[in-house]
């Protein structure tokens, strides 16, 4: 049906419908069913700017969702197509398009999870869009967001077991059956064992993650397009390749045989998008070359799959190779390597957001503990917002709220992002005219801090414009552990000239309109703008967006 309704497009012209067609016909024909995924992105851009350029609009929804999570990821990174999914949703609200509105919101999640945002505001938009579907008792978006939301919850080590989705909120026994009841529902019930897959494998239940890979391949026919298949077969390779060791010799052979089945469809998605599949595809060649016993080649693939996870912000990624690598080390004998890698998957966990696996991984290897402990009720900086302490939160809000003198104001936040931070420099960058002009910096001088207003235009010697770029582009925070050594900025001049160490650069949103860009660095050590200190400088971030607007 598909095929035809292409070909009558290209026949006899375009109406309203080829533009999703097209769409459907890149993301699940080219791509999936004939590897030809640049024909797939090429159909895929017909239809967007068809909608774009040609106001062919009474599909623009589902165009927008498709292009965005169905055919980019495929050949972009997984980013890219982020605002078109929210431009989907917010196409589909206006038009009516009820049943689309809640894909959107279970696309996003899968967009949100695939990129290893931060899980903490992956949680609060996969509760804002299973409050929207049961609103509308949309059962299909209901259970497909409740199955992320368990993956989510598990993770951040907010259920009874890690790497179980069973709690006040979820149970996987009463869904299951509930699947296994009625084979309508096999679309969700693909999703459904894809993230069991993961939250197993996370939770070092092998045997488990397997089994659900089983499950979710009998059902990926009809889910072939999404993301999820690529999680599927990553999560899959990763499950089997650590089933090999404890294995009898036929197990161990069909572990072998099932692991370089998911590594070959990976390499082919490294081929056609590295951005996202390289990371991916080299640390299950790792796992491989591992298994057979070519430890040179392994190393190299470790690396690789941590640079590549690196210089394509995959966090999540970048935190299993190194914990794979560790092991790998230490089952010969490098125990120092293996501690050093161990320490940076640790760090890329917290980032992440993943408690759950931290904790998991200071019960297994008790020396990683640093001195502060996770965030607790008692946790002040760095802890969730849910987590931190009352005096804190007032404190944070009063002290940018309270002014209402726009000069009063920049001083008081400057200073309060300095404290909460440890930053030893602190720029506000805002729009004028057009142009970003840097409006206040402040300064530690021995124990005091100093806050001037100015009016600067933005240099590469003031500070790294790629990292400022990337915030102003993605709308997202950038934190750097050792800005000298990043991949993706470490060319920028001021950071290669001047070796700088921590970075960290957060956007000031109102109502999701930019009105400025909060800047902060500490030249004396690495690592000190830490994901223990996250949670305070968003809700200054956020206080200090408002306030200014305001003012």
């Amino acid at each position: 049906v598909i095929c035809r309704v292409v070909n009558l497009s290209l026949e006899s012209g375009n109406c309203d419908g080829s533009c999703f067609v097209y769409e459907w016909f890149g993301g699940m024909i080219a791509g999936p069913r004939f590897g030809d995924y640049q024909a797939g992105f090429r159909f895929g851009r017909l239809g967007y700017d068809l909608v774009e350029q040609r106001g062919l609009k009474r599909f623009a929804a589902r165009t927008y969702m498709n292009f965005g999570n169905v055919v980019l990821p495929w050949t972009a990174h997984v980013r890219a197509g982020r605002e078109l999914v929210r431009r989907a949703f917010e196409a589909a609200n206006q038009s009516g398009d009820l049943n689309f509105a809640g894909h959107c919101c279970s696309h996003l999640n899968t967009n949100l999870l695939a990129a290893g945002d931060p899980l903490d505001e992956v949680q609060s938009e996969a509760e804002r869009g299973l409050a929207f579907a049961q609103n509308m008792r949309f059962g299909l978006a209901i259970d497909r967001i409740s199955t992320q939301l368990g993956l989510i919850r598990t993770l951040r080590g907010l259920t009874p077991t890690f790497g179980c989705f069973d709690s006040e909120h979820f149970d996987e026994r009463a869904i299951e059956r509930r699947f296994s009841d009625n084979p309508n529902l096999a679309f969700a019930e693909c999703w459904y064992w894809v993230r069991k897959l993961q939250a197993r494998y996370f939770g070092g239940d092998y045997v488990a993650a397997v089994d659900a890979s089983l499950e979710a391949q009998r059902l990926l026919w009809i889910s072939a397009s999404h993301f999820e298949t690529a999680e599927y077969h990553f999560y899959g390779a990763l499950a089997r390749a650590a089933s090999c060791a404890s294995a009898a010799a036929d197990q161990h052979q069909q572990h072998l045989q099932a692991l370089l089945t998911h590594h070959r469809q990976l390499e082919i998605w490294a081929a056609n998008c590295p951005e996202n599949f390289e990371n991916r595809a080299a640390l299950v060649g790792a796992e491989i070359a591992r298994i057979d016993g070519r430890a040179l080649d392994a190393e190299h693939l470790y690396e690789q799959a941590i640079r590549s996870a690196v210089a394509n912000d995959f966090v999540q990624n970048e935190a299993v190779a190194n914990e794979l690598a560790a092991r790998f080390y230490a089952t010969r004998g490098f125990e120092k390597v293996a501690r050093v890698y161990l320490r940076d998957a640790r760090h890329c966990y917290l980032r992440w957001g993943a408690h759950g696996k931290v904790r998991q991984l200071d019960e297994v290897y008790p020396y990683l503990r640093e001195d502060e402990p996770l965030p607790g009720a008692t946790r002040t900086i760095g802890a969730p917002v849910e987590h931190l302490d009352l005096a804190t939160v007032i404190k944070v809000s009063q002290a940018v709220s309270g002014e209402i003198v726009l000069e009063k104001l920049i001083d008081t936040l400057l200073r309060t992002a300095m404290a909460q931070a440890g930053a030893e420099r602190v720029l506000l960058i805002m729009a004028q005219d057009g142009t970003q002009r840097i409006v206040a910096e402040a300064m530690t001088g021995g124990d005091t801090v100093t806050v001037h207003l100015c009016d600067e235009a933005v240099a590469e010697a003031v500070l790294p414009e790629s990292v400022l770029n990337y915030v102003l582009r993605t709308r997202e925070s950038v934190i750097l552990d050792d800005a000298a050594i990043h991949s993706q900025f470490a060319a920028d001049c001021y950071i290669h000239q001047r070796r700088t160490r921590s970075i960290l650069c957060l956007p000031l949103l109102n109502q999701a309109q930019l009105i400025g860009v909060l800047y902060l660095e500490n030249n004396l050590a690495p690592r000190v703008f830490a994901p223990t200190r996250l949670a305070v400088l968003k809700l200054l971030a956020s206080q200090a967006a408002i306030a200014l607007e305001n003012t």
